[in-house]
């Protein structure tokens, strides 16, 4: 929320508000933002008792919520299709004060609330039978508040936003302002609150998922409480967070802190995020083929996790020449290209185009789904094209370019992944690849895509699958309408659980309470446990996937 005080002291102030560009701007934006009515409360406020006057704009704007007032009998659906919502309600909030009358409608009628944000999820953690909870217009950079942090506290390095805001349009507003994240995932279409809650991740052995960059979070719990959660010490003053917002619950402990960032939405509705974020920097990248022995005689060194900020491997889950085909990609730091955008080395077009286009993948599935037999060859060749840096140069570009997948996000793809420790990973490629053999040798079914390794480092939060330690990331993609893929997904997540494997909350999964669910994953589990019994203790925020996994 807008520090209202700080701005309207400035355009109510002693200078003429048009007298500055910058004064101009932010009116302009605050009054769009803000109800009309609103805006004239808060005016006529200042201008009866003085610009010195104090005002209680939290309790204010309670006053006055948005245009929000819900959709009944709307449907909704994720972005595979997969996971379809007939809610009662469908609400498009754009202020904090219209999550708390939401939860407050919710309560009063005694049903669920699920939020969602770019539906990029593909697993039931979507679902709700009650109000369902668009969050795509909490958008805004928000101001930082920097009075209100804790002495030692760097505003530099720290960057508040709307929990609904897109991954890409985060990275623009940082580049911008000379900043960026220290990592991010191969997607940048989805909301930064349902990249957190999952503990979504990119790959580096020293970089955490994106929940661990997040140092503060504003959440409306089941009863209509605001709170600020923080880590034990954390960035905020206390004195001053409560003269400026006396009705939000500042609460800063580790176990609230570790059990709500990776919530999994099950803790509450969270209104904003702040994060911990770096300078912006330059990264190259290296793809080239190889092939799984040599790849695993260098895992097994140790040798390439240590040489490189950023290492990511794909493997051909089915043979040729008695080895199965790897595309290795090598990403680190790299100073600011000096040349022309349009003279530096890129990733290849070809790629690209293929995967912009629906009908060419509708048409390969169904001739792999005709012909299985040439699905190994098909995967080579489309490794192959991938290939990059050798001869002109790695390719350079701004960090969250380089993360970026690409056009390759817009294939209709659905995927299970397992988070495996450090000593398991291993046989858990060399069982994915027994079951893939399996799988053609018993049913001629053929997994349409390579697998993809990515190491990550340990996250501090309870439910993250990352933990305890750091871990190999398995995933494993399914082209959409491949016969069969469901069913493999399947096989492989039960083959995990004798290795350790912690399944992805946001992918396909089938965690359950009947099979030890939280307890036999996550040794924290019931602290985070704990802190949902306390925010939400009537259950607002349950659905299938909370029962199904033991929340």
């Amino acid at each position: 929320m807008f520090d209202i005080a700080a701005l309207l002291r400035r355009i109510l102030g002693d200078l003429d508000p048009l007298s500055g560009a910058t004064t101009v701007v932010e009116a302009v934006e605050y009054t769009l933002r803000y109800p009309q009515e609103f805006v004239t409360a808060v005016v006529a406020h200042y201008r009866g008792g003085g610009t010195t006057a104090p005002v209680d704009a939290d309790a204010l704007l309670r006053r006055f919520g948005s245009d929000d007032v819900g959709v009944q009998r709307r449907t909704w659906q994720n972005a595979l299709g997969n996971q379809v919502v007939e809610p009662l309600e469908l609400h498009t909030p754009r202020l904090l004060v219209d999550l708390v009358g939401i939860v407050g409608r919710a309560a009063a009628a005694g049903v669920k609330v699920k939020a969602v944000g770019s539906g990029g999820s593909f697993s039931d953690i979507l679902q709700t039978t009650g109000i369902l909870v668009d969050t795509t217009a909490l958008s805004d950079v928000l101001p930082l508040e920097a009075g209100l942090l804790r002495p030692g506290a760097d505003p530099a390095t720290l960057f508040r936003v709307e929990a609904g805001i897109k991954i890409h349009v985060l990275n623009d507003k940082l580049w911008d302002a000379g900043l960026a994240l220290p990592n991010m995932g191969g997607y940048a279409g989805q909301a930064l609150a349902g990249a957190v809650a999952p503990a979504t991740h990119g790959s580096g052995l020293a970089l955490p998922p994106i929940a661990d960059f997040v140092v503060s979070l504003d959440l409306v719990a089941a009863d209509g409480t605001v709170y600020r959660i923080e880590p034990a010490g954390g960035v905020t003053d206390p004195a001053a967070f409560a003269a400026a917002h006396p009705n939000i619950v500042l609460k800063q402990d580790d176990d609230w802190f570790r059990s709500v960032v990776v919530g999994i939405g099950a803790m509450g509705l969270v209104y904003s995020l702040t994060l911990r974020v770096v300078p912006r920097y330059w990264l190259a990248e290296r793809r080239y083929l190889s092939t799984w022995s040599d790849v695993k005689q260098a895992l097994v060194a140790g040798t390439p996790l240590a040489a490189h900020r950023h290492y990511e491997v794909l493997v051909n889950p089915h043979p040729t020449d008695g080895d199965h085909t790897c595309l290795v990609t090598e990403r680190n730091l790299a100073p600011e290209p000096t040349e022309p955008a349009l003279l530096r080395p890129h990733r290849q077009l070809f790629p690209a185009l293929v995967s912009a286009s629906r009908l060419t993948e509708e048409v390969l599935v169904a001739f792999l789904n005709r012909f299985p037999a040439f699905t190994p060859a098909l995967i080579d060749a489309a490794l192959a094209t991938l290939v990059d840096g050798d001869e002109d140069g790695p390719y350079v570009d701004r960090s969250y370019r380089v993360l970026d997948l690409g056009p390759v996000n817009r294939q209709k793809v659905y995927s299970g992944e397992v988070a495996f420790p450090l000593t398991t990973y291993l046989a858990a490629v060399d069982r994915a690849l027994e079951l893939a053999k399996t799988a053609r040798d018993f049913g001629d079914v053929y997994q349409i895509a390579p697998f993809a390794l990515r190491f990550v480092a340990a996250s501090q939060h309870y439910l993250a699958m990352q933990h305890g330690g750091p871990r190999c990331m398995i995933e494993m993609p399914i082209l959409d309408g491949m016969q069969g893929g469901y069913e493999l997904l399947a096989r492989f997540e039960a083959a995990a659980a004798a290795l350790e494997g912690r399944p992805h909350w946001g992918e396909l999964q089938e965690v359950s309470a009947a099979g030890g669910g939280l307890a036999a994953l996550y040794p924290e589990a019931p602290r985070a446990l704990a802190v949902r019994q306390l925010l939400d203790p009537t259950g607002m925020f349950d659905n299938t996937f909370t029962a199904r996994a033991g929340l």
